[in-house]
């Protein structure tokens, strides 16, 4: 006896719908300093998690907390520019 094939109807179907704009993911890359990006892997491997999914938790708590009303320390700098004639 011959097997049955497998009912392959719409396999290549989407399983998600569409995602709202605000809730899709969009890869962007930051600019650090190599060491930076070396503090980050260590802290991820003691966290048990990537480097991308660190970054992305600290920027996503940050965004938390300055939507809650937190503001860094921030100064203002002065800087003198000599005119052109």
């Amino acid at each position: 006896m011959a097997r049955q094939k497998p009912d392959l109807t719409g396999v290549f179907t989407k399983t998600e719908t569409e995602q709202p704009k605000k809730t899709k993911i969009k890869p962007v890359g930051i600019g650090l300093k190599i060491s930076e990006w070396e503090r980050i892997e260590e802290i991820g491997r003691e966290l048990g998690v990537n480097r991308h999914m660190l970054a992305a938790w600290v920027l996503r708590d940050f965004i938390e907390r300055y939507e809650a009303g937190y503001r860094p320390p921030t100064k203002t700098k002065t800087k003198t520019i000599l005119a052109n004639k």
